[in-house]
């Protein structure tokens, strides 16, 4: 029967990763036994799953501490699952929180903080219930050492004055044109302050962004010893800055640790992170199915990731990139640096979003007549003074747009538009950021999406004279070999992340169109850099059964494009025919033209 083989699948999982206690690369396993769990937890009676986790080392949860920690709930009407299976759970959390610290404190914190905002979106979504039992959970951690009371209370502190700092408002600081080097003062009091919180910690936070290695023997120090890789903080300079545009102005500040090294990092308020961290976690599964195959692994084909931490439904922290600056801000200052008599950005955004809509098509080719491709300028001013260092800069863009390019067209990541793509002045890489449309949904908004990844014309000029010819295409089709190969590994992965209760994508359309609407006003602003954050309430709340539905729709679409079937073509592609069906889709002047003007088809 069902049953039967559901017992002996997590009895078998169960086994297996007790047995391999000390080996790191079983992940595929424990999201499969969890995965597992979490859809049958109604009808578990005939397996001992407490004693079955109880026996697997802790470590192997820890990156699963998302999709874990979120199931929490109280014993109300609102609770996710039946009472048994919160026992079990917060039995397991209880552990991970006690063995791996670092780890685990300041995901339960941010838990925790989920009924300090009033906002209906985020209530529904984070819930009362939710938001007590986190705080239940971090007592009952706190009483089981001085060691991890001290700690709970230290980071509490810090979350608390990132928190304020996130939200505090700079209205007045923007108009005085008072950007750089503010005193915290300026916006907190001297209690809050994170100049002053860390004084009151005996045992230090490790930096948020740089988590310790997770160590399979919980050895992470005494508490006064830095974590294998990663520092304790010692302080934060004495002043922070803001960033020069955006709706909500994030702030930078500075980490310093006990090492003395420095860590940049960036402070968002008014927003919700938790979808780009759970990007994050999803990229990272990528690079180790990437790095797992020795031909990739040699030409270095992975994604550039970043740590973010939700702090709270509407603020956060994010590691700094550094070294990289928006795609828009070079070709915005390249075009009328290298072809004056071009139009100007100004020009073409007004003439593409005036232009009727029966004539997009020649509207469209005529503002590219007007415009020529400039971005192949970017390697020869970055890395102009080494031939090695162009061809090496090059490469590595080559590369990364494809691993990119293939990655997103997986996962349905949208809104690709030149500030939503970070150039590294130091490896010539790509870095993505802002994934606030993902799993399809540009193809909901208001002026639908229509290329599967951004593969415009300076995106191409970038590549040299081979064009998306030669590497590009060679590093797509490896890419996409290793996601089809690996398919069934990744959509476990997906499962668990996107069956996650708290992990809402459907677009509310007001904010949708809001969305879009600020996209464009900053390409008719001259290039313009705006925040077009999600805000408070982008994603909307929606029912368990509903929210079901859509995952299993998500993942239906995923396991669709991982076994070759694109739409439009009722065959099934090969590796090679998928790959360059989408390049000529996302290079198809038709499609092109049908994008709206704040993702700047025409760049």
């Amino acid at each position: 029967s069902l049953k039967k083989y559901r017992k002996l699948a997590i009895e078998s999982y169960g086994t297996a990763l007790q047995t391999f206690a000390g080996e790191s690369n079983h992940s595929r396993d424990v999201y499969r036994l969890i995965s597992m769990w979490f859809r049958n937890c109604d009808s578990m009676d005939d397996i001992n799953i407490d004693n079955t986790l109880q026996k697997i080392p802790s470590y192997h949860f820890v990156p699963l501490i998302y999709q874990i920690f979120s199931r929490i709930s109280g014993n109300d009407k609102h609770a996710f699952e039946p009472n048994q299976f919160q026992t079990i759970l917060q039995k397991l959390i209880s552990r991970v929180c006690e063995e791996h610290p670092y780890h685990g404190i300041v995901q339960m914190i941010a838990l925790s903080n989920g009924n300090t905002v009033d906002n209906l979106t985020y209530s529904e979504n984070v819930g009362a219930s939710k938001s007590e039992e986190s705080k239940k959970l971090l007592m009952r951690v706190k009483k089981r050492s001085n060691f991890l009371s001290e700690l709970v209370d230290s980071y509490i502190l810090l979350t608390d004055s990132i928190i304020d700092l996130a939200l505090a408002p700079t209205k007045q600081l923007v108009e005085r044109r008072m950007l750089k080097k503010i005193p915290f003062s300026k916006v907190q009091n001297s209690n809050k302050s994170l100049v002053n919180i860390m004084r009151r910690c005996n045992y230090k936070p490790c930096i948020l962004t740089k988590l310790p290695h997770i160590q399979p023997g919980r050895d992470y120090g005494n508490g006064k010893d830095n974590p294998p890789g990663s520092e304790l903080i010692d302080k934060f300079v004495a002043h922070f800055s803001i960033t020069d545009s955006g709706v909500h102005r994030p702030k930078i500040v500075v980490c310093v640790s006990s090492k003395g090294n420095e860590f940049t990092q960036l402070v968002k308020g008014n927003d919700d992170i938790r979808q780009d961290a759970v990007l994050q976690q999803v990229f990272s599964t990528v690079n180790m199915l990437l790095s797992s195959r020795k031909r990739i692994n040699d030409r270095h084909l992975k994604l550039v990731t970043y740590s973010c931490v939700p702090l709270s439904p509407i603020a956060g922290i994010l590691q700094w990139v550094d070294n990289t600056a928006p795609m828009r801000d070079f070709l915005v200052k390249a075009h009328p640096r290298y072809y004056p008599n071009d139009w100007s950005l100004t020009c073409c955004s007004l003439h593409y979003k005036d232009g009727p809509k029966e004539t997009k098509r020649q509207t469209y080719d005529e503002v590219c007549r007007h415009l020529s491709p400039a971005f192949r300028f970017f390697f020869l001013e970055q890395f102009g003074h080494s031939r090695q260092l162009w061809h090496e800069a090059r490469m590595a863009y080559i590369r990364s747009c494809a691993v990119n390019s293939m990655v997103g067209h997986i996962l349905g990541i949208g809104d690709r538009h030149t500030s939503n793509i970070l150039l590294s002045e130091r490896t010539g890489e790509i870095v993505h950021i802002d994934f606030g449309i993902v799993f399809e949904q540009g193809k909901t908004l208001p002026v639908k999406e229509t290329v599967p990844f951004r593969l415009t014309r300076d995106t191409v000029d970038g590549m040299g004279p081979t064009g998306v010819e030669g590497s590009f295409i060679a590093a797509a089709k490896e890419t996409m070999d290793v996601l089809r190969t690996n398919s069934s590994t990744l959509l476990t992965v997906l499962s668990a992340v996107i069956s996650d209760p708290m992990y809402n994508w459907c677009l509310n359309p007001v904010k949708a169109r809001q969305r879009q609407q600020e996209d464009n006003t900053s390409m008719e602003d001259g290039g313009q850099e705006h925040d077009d954050s999600r805000g408070t309430d982008i994603v909307s709340p929606i029912s368990n059964l509903g929210q079901n539905d859509a995952a299993t729709r998500t993942i239906a679409k995923i396991n669709q494009k991982l076994s070759g079937y694109e739409e439009g073509t009722s065959d099934k592609n090969s590796v090679e025919g998928q790959v360059r069906l989408l390049i000529n889709a996302a290079r198809d002047a038709d499609n092109l033209c049908q994008l709206y003007v704040g993702w700047a088809p025409f760049y």
